[in-house]
């Protein structure tokens, strides 16, 4: 059996710590999301979006015991961006790629995190089945993160952690083995308070303050990456704030995230990576598209929704 199992916990956490992993966190592996107030109130309101999948995390807890969450820091746009990135990129039209899309796909980095994570606790447990979910399934690693300790929902519907903030990336790895020690619990405290800088922040007015979940249909994280014509107001707050795929603006103000933080290195991207040359963009073939951008996670889209937002910068918001 290797290690006694009762150290199971604290083998995992030192594990964490020596191995880039910024904090963990553990739950016992039930369905739970079905039952989520916030999920059923967005579903009613029409606030999903096009990418979830109701309730289907059912079929994925069944014969897994145990939940291992982990939280990779990523870069803050309000300290790894150029000043003057017109001036950098001689003044070329431009448009912004969110900070979640910065240097190498982040679901490839988590899931090599975590796959070398199962690879340890095999050789200290009797661990023989797992599963990783990074961001492609149907698990809410958000709610897997609340339920184990590891932050609380901030009223832009990210999870925060007090010592990181939110610019975190999320993955679990569900085991086939119970690890002593461990409760789903969620942390007590909204330390949010009566903050509403996020709310007061966004350009389109997509923060729901009444349960924290996120207007799809107007969040420009959300539309910026939809294939179906935006509508003009959507439109024009592209062409205002230059985002082409994603938005931190609703994070960049959260007083959570004001503290500069170190981050995964993999993440560190290059100038051309954050701030696209428009004009060249339009161009792009798929094959030179994924020639430069295809190791980006924000590329899963293609080039054409890329190209689609960057018209509404480079020309009139109704064309």
């Amino acid at each position: 059996m290797g290690k006694e199992i009762i150290s199971l916990k604290k083998e995992i956490l030192e594990y964490g710590k020596d191995n880039g992993i910024n904090a963990l966190g553990f739950l016992k592996a039930e369905p739970f999301f079905r039952d989520l107030e916030r999920y059923n109130y967005a579903d009613k309101k029409g606030y999903l979006s096009s990418f979830i999948k109701k309730n289907s995390e059912l079929n994925i807890v069944e014969g897994f015991k145990s939940v291992v969450v982990v939280l990779i820091s990523y870069p803050n746009p309000n300290y790894n961006l150029p000043k003057n990135p017109g001036k950098e990129l001689g003044n070329k039209i431009y448009g912004k790629v969110s900070s979640s899309s910065w240097g190498k796909d982040y679901h490839l980095v988590l899931r090599d995190v975590l796959e070398k994570l199962a690879e340890y606790i095999s050789n200290i447990s009797e661990m023989k089945d797992y599963y990783i979910s990074v961001d492609t399934s149907p698990v809410s690693e958000r709610e897997l993160a609340v339920k184990s300790g590891l932050g609380w929902i901030g009223k832009n519907s990210n999870l925060i952690n007090k010592e990181l903030g939110s610019f975190v990336f999320i993955g679990a790895l569900f085991t086939d083995i119970e690890i002593p020690g461990i409760d789903n619990i969620e942390l007590s405290d909204d330390f949010c308070k009566d903050c509403t800088i996020c709310i007061d922040s966004c350009p389109v007015n997509a923060i729901d303050k009444n349960m924290r979940v996120i207007k799809t249909n107007l969040c420009l994280s959300q539309q910026t990456q939809e294939k179906e014509v935006i509508n003009s107001f959507v439109k024009e707050k592209i062409k205002e704030t230059k985002y082409i795929y994603g938005c931190d603006i609703c994070q960049e103000v959260c007083p959570w995230n004001k503290k500069e933080r170190n981050f995964n290195p993999l993440f560190n991207p290059e100038i051309e990576e954050v701030f696209i040359d428009l004009e060249k963009l339009l161009l792009e073939t798929n094959s030179s598209f994924k020639s430069k951008y295809g190791h980006l996670a924000g590329s899963w889209r293609g080039k054409k929704i890329w190209q689609k937002n960057g018209k509404f910068i480079l020309l009139d918001s109704d064309s």
